[in-house]
């Protein structure tokens, strides 16, 4: 069997790049995620511990919308789906900005095959 979780958090613990889809409602108190649909904090959440030998302080109570025990579960985004949208897409192997050769030659100017022009590897000049 495996286990299965979200890989939700609490919204206001997540900075904005990394927030997914809303996805329930995260008990700070007790660490479980119940669904949208529940008005109470009360009977087994989406996501949690199966057995809990005590109920949690705020079992039963109303998921008010300024109430400070609970926040919006969201979706942790990956940090490579943040990074991609940070950065400008590059091709596989290129260089890192600012470390490009020179635009000089690259050897003595009598070297025979020499040029300015950079070949692919495979590719043969004329």
């Amino acid at each position: 069997m495996v286990y299965r979780f979200p890989h939700a958090a609490p919204q206001s613990r997540l900075p904005e790049g990394r927030r997914g889809r809303v996805v329930g409602r995260f008990c700070l108190t007790c660490g479980s995620i119940f669904p949208l649909h529940r008005a109470r904090h009360s009977g087994k959440p989406v996501y949690g511990r199966d057995h809990v030998a005590s109920p949690c302080a705020h079992e039963g109570e109303a998921f008010e919308p300024r109430a400070s025990w609970w926040d919006q579960a969201v979706e942790v985004m990956p940090e490579a789906v943040v990074a991609q949208q940070a950065e400008p897409t590059r091709v596989v192997n290129s260089p890192a900005a600012g470390t490009e050769p020179s635009a000089g030659p690259s050897g003595p100017a009598s070297a025979p095959g020499k040029g300015t022009e950079p070949t692919a590897p495979g590719v043969v000049k004329p």
